[in-house]
């Protein structure tokens, strides 16, 4: 009898230990399609000239450490500025624009909000890009675009460009992309 009880014990513990591990079938989780946000940008926003605080030198941006360069000089205006655009939560965001008659040179920074601080400006590195006679530049439809930057808990950005010729670079847009958990 002893015995019959202790394999009983014995049986229900392992199957309370394991049961609770095993997933169901209709609990297996699937992917979230993201939302990605567009926004055509450009201009200059006088009070964002006047109060945003001074941008790295553009032209030594890419040359030096991130966060080393020297500050531009609050006279100096850029191709684009925009306001402290409340985006909403985002987990990426990045800026393209048309490489049809765009200006050389092109440097995007931008500066988010996270938890009601705002960053200092950091560097959108675009890259070199494809060749524009390759078959990737076909493929990327005439556009160039930023690496993006990433935050857990972002929630508004404000960016700037400059370029050699002071100029706007064409289509210019933000794009913000919303990452979501995945559904069970």
């Amino acid at each position: 009898m002893n015995r019959s009880r202790l394999l009983c014990a014995l049986a229900l513990t392992g199957a309370l230990i394991t049961f609770p591990v095993i997933s169901p079938v209709w609990a297996a989780p699937r992917p979230v399609r993201p939302t990605v946000h567009t926004e055509h940008i450009g201009g200059v926003d006088q009070p964002s000239l006047k109060s945003a605080p001074a941008a790295f030198d553009p032209a030594r941006v890419d040359t030096d450490k991130a966060g080393t360069a020297p500050r531009v000089a609050k006279a100096h205006k850029p191709a684009v500025l925009t306001t402290q655009m409340g985006t909403g939560h985002f987990t990426a965001a990045g800026v393209s624009w048309s490489t049809k008659g765009a200006p050389q040179n092109i440097v995007v920074q931008v500066r988010i909000r996270e938890q009601g601080t705002w960053s200092d400006w950091q560097s959108l590195s675009s890259g070199d890009g494809p060749d524009p006679q390759s078959a990737d530049a076909k493929r990327a439809g005439g556009r160039m675009a930023t690496q993006p930057i990433s935050s857990p808990s972002a929630d508004a950005i404000q960016v700037r460009v400059d370029s050699a010729a002071s100029s706007a670079p064409p289509d210019l847009k933000l794009v913000t992309r919303r990452s979501r958990d995945v559904a069970c």
